[in-house]
C-alpha cells in the first residue's frame, strides 16, 4: 500500500511539473492552417494543429526551447522562448515563393540561359542566328533597342554607343571585349559562346552591383562542373578551332583554341580593299574549376593575338592610305561562389587585362601610335538569405587602370608619350522582397569613388513587377548609372568628371508556353557628356554635353504555332539626341536609327537532317553631317537591309557541316559618307560612300565532336 502511494505521488508531481503549450497557426490573411506540425526542436513532442488551426500539447522541458511550425507550401517558423511562456501563441506562417510561378523582375533585361524561367533568348537561339556565324555580340543585335552598326560589329543599345555597354564574365569586368578589326570592317567578341552557361544583356535598369555603364550590362557565366569529356573539332573556310573538356573528382578543364587566316578566302573572295597581309589571329581560352565543400572556384583565361596590313581609299588623300596593326590581348579572372553558411552566400573574384595594341598609318607622312594598358578589377560580394521572400547582398569592388600611349609623327621626328592611372573604388547594396506570388521588388544603391576628380557619386536603383494574370505581368525599373569619360579623352585631360545618365523603364511581358510577347517604354536623361570645340585643342574638354534618349520596344517570339518553326520578330522605335562632343547643337548621332526591325527564322526537317535559318535585318538609316548643307547633321543614308541563311546538315550524329552567306542579295548598304577636311575651288566639301569592303560573306565549316555521349554534338554552337 505504502508503494501504491508512493508512485501515485511521482506520477502526480510529473503531471504537475509538465508545461501546456498551446496556440492557433492561421496565414497572413488570419485564416486557420489545418493539420499543420508542431513540434519542440530535437525531440518528439508535438502535435498537429487541427480543423481550426488550434494545438495543444504538454512537455515537461524546462527553459528555452525551439517551437517549429511546418507545413507544405509555407516556409517554417521558428521561435526560441522559455517554454512556460509558450500558451496561447499566435503563430502566422509566410507562403513559400514559388519560382516557377512568381513573378520575375524583366524590365530591361534579355536572359538566355539553363537557369533563366523567363528568357527572350535560349543558348541555341543566341548561335544558330543566322547571319551571326557563332559570334554572340552578333545574335544580341537583333534584339529589340539595338541598332546594327555594320562598320562596327559593337553593341549600340537604346541612343547609347559601344562604349557605354560593359561586358562581365562571372561577374568581372572585361576591359577589352571586342578583337581588333580595320576601318569600317565588323569586329567581333573575343570570346566563344560554348563556354557559357548562360547570357543576359541588360537595357537599363539593371543591379546595383554593376557600374561603369550608361547603356547596359551583358552578363556572361562560363559553365560549371561539366558532366562528361569531349573533344570539338572545327574545319572552316576562315580558320581551324579545337576544343576539349578533361574531368576529374573535383575538378575539370575546358580549353578551346582557334587559329583564323582570311588570306585563302580573300584568294576565293576579293573585296575592295588591297591586302597586304589579310586578317590573321591566334587565341585560346580555359575554364578550369575545382569544387570545394561548400562552394565552387573558377579560374578563366583568354589570351589572343591578331595583325592585318591593308590599303584604304581616303576622301582627303588622292592615294590609299596605308594601315599596319598587331594586337596583342591577355585577360585573367578568377571567382569563388560559395556558403560562408547556410543562408549566408558569398562571390568573390578579381580579373586582370594586359593589351599592347600597336597603329601604323603611313600616307606622305607616317603616324605611329602605340597603347599599352593593365587593368585590375576586384569585387566580394555577401548575400544573406532571410528566406524565399526576403534576400540582401552588399559588395564592394576597386578597379585600377593603366594606360601608357606613345604617339609618333614623322612629320615632326617626334615622340609624344602620354599616361593614365586611375583607381575607381564602389560600394553597394540591394534588398530582393518578394512581397507574394505576384508582387516583387528590387531596391539598390550604389556609391562610386573616382580618385582622378575626388568625386563621389550615388546612384540609385529600383525594380517593380506585379503579376497581372497566370500568363501576364508589368515591370518598372528606374536607376541612375556613372562612367568614366572614355580614356582617350582622359589621357590627355586626366580630371574629367563622370558623365551620366537617369533611366525609366515600363515593361508589360506575356509569357505562355511556346510563345512570349514582350512590350517595352523608356527614356534616358544623358548629362555631363564630354564635349569641345572642334577646331580647338584639349584644353577645352569639358563634361557639359547632354543628351537623351526615348522609344519602344517589341518582341514577339513563338515556338508553338508551326511545328518545327521556331521565329521571333524585334522591332524598336528610338528618338535620340545628343548635344556633345564638338557638336554645334542638340541633334541625332550618326550610330542611331529610328526604326529598327529583325526577324530570326529556324526551321528543323527531320527528313533531312538539316537545320535552316534565315534572318532579316532592318534599319530606317542613320544621320550624318554633311558639310554642304546649313543644318548641323540633317542628311540620312538610305536603309540598311540584310538577308542572311545557314544551314546545318547532320552528317551523322557527332558531325556536322555548316553553311552560311551574309548578305544573300547583295543589298548595297551606305553606312555613312566620309567628307573632306577643306572644301574644293567651286566651294563643296567632296564626299566619299563607306560601304561594306564586300556585298557577301560566306562561311562553311565540318564540326566534329567526340565523346562517349554519341548524340552529343556542337550544334548548340553553331
Amino acid at each position: 500500500m505504502k508503494r501504491l502511494i508512493i508512485l501515485l505521488l511521482i506520477v502526480t508531481s510529473l503531471q504537475t511539473s509538465a508545461q501546456t503549450i498551446s496556440g492557433i497557426v492561421t496565414d497572413k490573411c488570419n485564416r486557420p492552417i489545418p493539420g499543420a506540425n508542431v513540434f519542440i526542436k530535437d525531440t518528439y513532442q508535438g502535435i498537429m494543429t487541427d480543423k481550426e488551426g488550434f494545438f495543444s500539447f504538454t512537455s515537461n522541458l524546462k527553459g528555452e526551447q525551439t517551437l517549429i511550425v511546418a507545413f507544405l507550401g509555407y516556409e517554417d517558423y521558428s521561435l526560441r522562448l522559455d517554454i512556460s511562456k509558450m500558451n496561447n501563441l499566435k503563430i502566422i506562417l509566410k507562403s513559400k515563393i514559388n519560382k516557377l510561378d512568381a513573378v520575375t523582375i524583366t524590365a530591361g533585361s534579355f536572359s538566355a540561359g539553363d537557369k533563366s524561367k523567363v528568357t527572350a533568348l535560349s543558348p541555341i537561339d543566341v548561335v544558330t542566328t543566322a547571319g551571326s556565324v557563332g559570334n554572340l555580340v552578333a545574335a544580341f543585335q537583333k534584339l529589340p533597342g539595338a541598332t546594327i552598326n555594320a562598320e562596327s560589329g559593337k553593341l549600340f543599345i537604346r541612343g547609347g554607343n559601344s562604349q557605354e555597354t560593359q561586358t562581365f564574365i562571372d561577374g568581372m569586368r572585361v576591359f577589352k571585349p571586342y578583337s581588333s578589326s580595320p576601318n569600317n570592317i565588323p569586329t567581333r567578341s573575343r570570346y566563344s559562346p560554348m563556354l557559357f552557361k548562360g547570357m543576359n544583356l541588360s537595357s537599363g535598369g539593371y543591379s546595383a552591383e554593376y557600374g561603369q555603364a550608361l547603356s547596359g550590362v551583358l552578363l556572361l557565366d562560363t559553365k560549371d562542373v561539366p558532366v562528361e569529356e569531349t573533344t570539338d573539332i572545327s574545319i572552316m573556310t576562315v580558320g581551324l578551332g579545337l576544343a576539349k573538356t578533361i574531368k576529374g573528382k573535383d575538378n575539370s578543364l575546358t580549353f578551346s583554341t582557334s587559329y583564323s587566316n582570311l588570306k585563302p578566302y580573300k584568294t576565293l573572295f576579293p573585296d575592295k580593299y588591297k591586302w597586304v597581309k589579310p586578317y590573321e589571329s591566334f587565341g585560346g581560352e580555359a575554364v578550369y574549376r575545382h569544387e570545394l565543400p561548400k562552394g565552387l572556384l573558377k579560374l578563366y583565361t583568354s589570351a589572343s593575338y591578331s595583325n592585318f596590313h591593308l590599303f584604304q581609299d581616303n576622301i582627303n588623300y588622292t592615294k590609299a592610305v596605308e594601315y599596319k596593326t598587331k594586337d596583342n590581348d591577355i585577360y585573367l579572372n578568377a571567382s569563388y561562389r560559395g556558403e560562408i553558411k547556410d543562408d549566408l552566400l558569398i562571390n568573390a573574384g578579381i580579373s586582370y587585362s594586359y593589351s599592347n595594341k600597336s597603329d601604323i598609318a603611313t600616307t606622305s607622312i607616317t603616324n605611329e601610335r602605340e597603347n599599352k594598358g593593365h587593368n585590375l578589377h576586384m569585387k566580394v560580394v555577401v548575400k544573406k538569405i532571410f528566406n524565399d521572400s526576403f534576400k540582401v547582398k552588399a559588395g564592394a569592388e576597386h578597379f585600377t587602370k593603366d594606360i601608357n600611349q606613345n604617339l609618333y609623327s614623322s612629320e615632326y621626328d617626334a615622340t609624344l608619350k602620354q599616361n593614365l592611372k586611375t583607381n575607381t573604388s564602389s560600394i553597394f547594396t540591394e534588398a530582393n522582397l518578394s512581397i507574394s506570388q505576384i508582387f516583387a521588388i528590387r531596391l539598390g544603391i550604389r556609391g562610386e569613388y573616382s580618385d582622378y576628380n575626388k568625386d563621389f557619386k550615388l546612384a540609385p536603383r529600383i525594380s517593380l513587377a506585379q503579376k497581372i494574370s497566370e500568363h501576364n505581368q508589368i515591370a518598372f525599373a528606374y536607376g541612375r548609372f556613372y562612367q568614366d569619360t572614355q580614356d582617350k579623352y582622359r589621357i590627355v585631360k586626366p580630371h574629367l568628371t563622370n558623365e551620366n545618365s537617369e533611366q525609366y523603364i515600363f515593361n508589360i511581358q506575356h509569357n505562355s508556353e511556346g510563345r512570349m510577347l514582350r512590350t517595352e517604354i523608356y527614356y534616358k536623361k544623358y548629362k555631363d557628356l564630354l564635349k569641345y570645340e572642334k577646331s580647338s585643342n584639349y584644353n577645352s574638354y569639358k563634361n557639359n554635353g547632354r543628351g537623351y534618349a526615348k522609344g519602344l520596344d517589341l518582341l514577339w517570339k513563338d515556338s508553338k504555332t508551326i511545328p518545327s518553326l521556331e521565329y521571333r520578330i524585334s522591332y524598336s522605335f528610338i528618338d535620340s539626341k545628343r548635344d556633345y562632343l564638338y557638336y554645334t547643337e542638340e541633334a541625332y548621332t550618326r550610330f542611331t536609327a529610328k526604326h529598327n526591325l529583325s526577324l530570326v527564322c529556324k526551321y528543323w526537317i527531320p527528313s533531312l537532317k538539316s537545320l535552316l535559318g534565315v534572318s532579316y535585318s532592318y534599319n530606317s538609316g542613320r544621320p550624318y553631317n554633311n558639310p554642304n548643307k546649313s543644318t548641323f547633321m540633317s542628311e540620312t543614308t538610305k536603309s540598311y537591309n540584310d538577308i542572311s541563311l545557314s544551314w546545318s546538315y547532320l552528317i551523322s550524329q557527332q558531325k556536322i557541316l555548316f553553311i552560311s552567306i551574309s548578305n544573300l542579295f547583295g543589298f548595297d548598304n551606305i553606312y555613312s559618307y566620309d567628307f573632306a577636311n577643306s572644301a574644293n575651288s567651286n566651294g563643296i566639301f567632296n564626299s566619299m560612300a563607306i560601304r561594306p569592303s564586300a556585298k557577301r560573306f560566306f562561311m562553311a565549316g565540318l564540326f566534329i565532336t567526340i565523346s562517349s555521349d554519341k548524340k552529343k554534338n556542337q550544334l548548340d554552337y553553331l
